[in-house]
């Protein structure tokens, strides 16, 4: 009877023990987890507000800045705003949408241009606005990326007649920046439309410098 009575108690003794030094486990764990929580929370309050926290108005800002840069256009290169936005690309994940990552314009002119006008009024358009726009320190930390370039414009210009119509096939019909590309379109007289050249923004920046 001794020996069951002292074999239970080894017994008990021996879970107790088990029991209590996984409960010390237990608290260690709980506590290395619970200073690893508060170190993040520390760490996220002690950086720097985000951008996208800080550019909570950024549309805003933009309209503004469009506002300002469209009377500019218009008396360089007699050009007319058709539509403009802000942040068109729809590739761009949602949480970098709380800052200015793209322009996107579309003018319209009553001018007869050739390849080599259009290239020249085309390159001034996106000029201007790219200075402007690096030098407006109102609108600076509101851009996603600075120095703004022609990469994040979306422009297009198209060029009418008096009446809305297309110009003849001689005369270029539209410029449009697609990416590092410019490309020139003409309207055929079947109603049809074709591009007929292309070219880098570099190598189109190149030839206006040189022309002047």
């Amino acid at each position: 009877m001794n020996l069951l009575l002292k074999h239970i108690k080894q017994k008990l003794t021996a879970r107790l023990k088990n029991y209590f030094l996984n409960m010390v486990c237990i608290m260690k764990i709980n506590k290395v987890y619970t200073l690893f929580i508060l170190i993040l929370l520390l760490l996220s309050c002690s950086q720097k507000t985000p951008k996208s926290i800080q550019k909570k108005d950024y549309f805003t800002k933009g309209k503004l800045f469009i506002k300002k840069i469209v009377p500019k256009i218009k008396k360089q290169n007699n050009f007319f705003l058709n539509a403009h936005g802000i942040n068109i690309d729809n590739t761009i994940n949602s949480p970098d949408w709380h800052s200015i990552h793209d322009l996107y314009f579309t003018f319209y002119s009553l001018r007869k241009v050739n390849i080599q006008e259009a290239r020249k009024a085309f390159i001034d358009c996106i000029e201007t606005i790219l200075n402007e726009i690096n030098n407006d320190k109102e609108i600076s930390n509101y851009l996603y990326v600075s120095p703004f370039s022609y990469k994040n414009l979306d422009l297009s210009i198209v060029f009418f007649d008096k009446t809305g119509s297309p110009r003849p096939k001689k005369y270029i019909y539209s410029c449009t920046l697609d990416g590092d590309i410019i490309h020139y379109e003409i309207a055929n007289p079947d109603g049809t439309f074709a591009y007929i050249h292309k070219e880098t923004y570099d190598e189109a920046l190149k030839i206006v410098k040189s022309e002047k």
